[in-house]
């Protein structure tokens, strides 16, 4: 995992990477990786039975950031005089 990760399976936080093998009932789980930069991210995975699965995650290639707030488009405050305009960001 680049860079680290907070780890949820089915909504259940396990902790952040790296982390040791975490043992799962065979089905269908949802994983959803949680970085403060990147928007989460969910994936779906299907345990068998006896099976080891190893899941790889890059934020930085394959990750979406998250907006900052300096990253917004300017928004103009009205004000009585334009000589005392401020530009907001929202």
């Amino acid at each position: 995992m680049r860079p680290w990760a907070e780890i949820a399976i089915d909504g259940e936080v396990v902790g952040t990477t790296p982390l040791d093998t975490i043992p799962l009932a065979a089905g269908k789980h949802v994983v959803r990786l949680r970085h403060p930069a990147y928007q989460p991210v969910e994936r779906e995975v299907v345990i068998s039975a006896d099976q080891t699965e190893r899941r790889i995650f890059d934020f930085t290639a394959d990750g979406t950031p998250r907006r900052q707030a300096w990253d917004r488009p300017a928004t103009p405050a009205c004000f009585p005089s334009l000589s005392k305009a401020v530009v907001l960001r929202q």
